[in-house]
């Protein structure tokens, strides 16, 4: 997946507050999005990640989710999300 690579292209613009969403982190949690979750929820003091159950959109009996993650700074220093 290339998410991991478009959020470390972005990482440096990004302001403190800043929100990203990935969609599809409950089908490619172990896969594709692996790198990319592991980076957002093991950089606290960078960023501070949730994720959010949900289903696919065409298929209700499908789990899945998606990971939102707030950007504080390098240095932490933001309010919750």
């Amino acid at each position: 997946s290339e998410y991991l690579s478009y959020l470390k292209a972005a990482e440096p613009h990004l302001a403190p507050g800043a929100l990203i969403v990935a969609d599809n982190a409950g089908v490619f949690a172990s896969g594709g999005l692996k790198n990319y979750l592991e980076y957002v929820r093991g950089s606290h003091d960078k960023f501070e990640s949730r994720y959010i159950e949900s289903t696919l959109e065409w298929r209700d009996d499908v789990p899945d989710g998606f990971e939102v993650t707030k950007y504080s700074s390098p240095s932490g220093g933001s309010e919750n999300i």
